[in-house]
Formats: structure tokens, C-alpha cells, sequence
């Protein structure tokens, strides 16, 4: 009996490395479904530290680092970084979060929690001017940026609620709209 134990798994096994063997030649045949690109500050990214990412809807690929905004076309780099002085450039080279709207305008969140708006047509960035009343833009600190499912962006700031962007379709000029729980109208 134990002779027929130890030839039954001999045999166990020798089916399982013919059946192993059978399947390899598909595995080996199969094409990637994937092809990884390695890109880096010698290829013209302006970082190596990449905080967010998209993809906008002409194909352009959008990489926030931490030393500015690159736009990449499959080929080379296009790096967008802060003048100091320049109103309409970034106010931080470090860009913490990028969305579309339905306009095709980017919305960019830097890391001094300020947000710009980035017209393609003549490449410059528009500070968001959220004053109303007494607010003072300067005490605005914007957490984060949301596109929601019609393209509409929404600011979320730390201490003043929630901003809402209604953009003009008709001279893309902009008005920011704040939702919070001390709101007078």
C-alpha cells in the first residue's frame, strides 16, 4: 500500500508540471496589456515629486509636482511655474490638485491653498478673486477642488465654506458663489 501511495504522487505531479508546461507557451504568447514609460526631470519634467495628475479632454496629460505644472503631449514637456510679481502666473510652484471643467479650463490648487484658473487660449492663470463684503480673499485657504458630473468646479475651503464656480459661456468670465452656514446672501 505504501508503494501505491508514493506512485500515485509521483504521478500527481508529473501532471502537474505537463499541464504547467502546456500552459506557458500562452502566457509567453500573450502581448502586454500594458506598457510602462518612465519619465523624469531629464525627459523636461520640472520634478521628480509628482503630486496629482489628469488627463484633460484633448489628451494632454497634466502633472502637478513640486516645482510647477507640466503639460505633456506624448513627446516633451511644457512647464508652467509661479513669476513672482506676474498676476497672471501661479502663486506656488507646488501644485496639489488639477480638474477640468466643461469649458476645457484647469482649475489648479497650489500648496499655499490658493486656486488659479488656467486659460489654454493664452496660456495664463487667473487667481480666484472670492472677495465679497467683508471677506477678505487673503483668509481664504482652499482645501481641495471638485469637478462634479456636469463639469462644474466647486472650491472647499477650510473656514468658509463651500465655493461655487458659474462660469459666463458666453465671455468665460467667472462668478464664485459661497455656500456656508454664516452665508447672509
Amino acid at each position: 500500500m505504501f508503494y501505491f501511495n508514493k506512485l500515485l504522487g509521483i504521478v500527481k505531479h508529473r501532471w502537474v508540471i505537463i499541464l504547467g508546461f502546456l500552459y506557458i507557451p500562452e502566457v509567453i504568447a500573450q502581448d502586454p496589456s500594458c506598457i510602462l514609460q518612465h519619465y523624469s526631470t531629464d525627459d523636461g519634467l520640472s520634478h521628480s515629486g509628482v503630486m496629482c495628475m489628469l488627463e484633460d479632454h484633448l489628451g494632454f496629460m497634466w502633472f502637478g509636482t513640486w516645482d510647477g505644472l507640466n503639460r505633456f503631449d506624448g513627446y516633451k514637456f511644457i512647464n508652467y511655474k509661479s513669476k513672482p510679481g506676474d498676476s497672471n502666473s501661479l502663486s506656488n510652484n507646488r501644485i496639489d490638485n488639477i480638474q477640468e471643467d466643461k469649458y476645457g479650463f484647469l482649475w489648479v490648487k497650489t500648496y499655499d491653498n490658493k486656486v488659479h484658473r488656467f486659460d489654454r487660449r493664452n496660456e495664463t492663470f487667473q487667481g480666484i478673486n472670492t472677495t465679497r463684503g467683508s471677506l477678505d480673499n487673503s483668509e481664504i485657504q482652499f482645501t481641495d477642488i471638485y469637478r462634479t458630473s456636469d463639469g462644474d468646479i466647486w472650491l472647499i475651503s477650510k473656514t468658509k465654506g463651500c465655493f461655487k464656480i458659474i462660469t459666463n459661456p458666453a465671455d468665460f468670465s467667472i462668478h464664485v458663489v459661497n455656500y456656508s452656514t454664516t452665508n447672509t446672501g
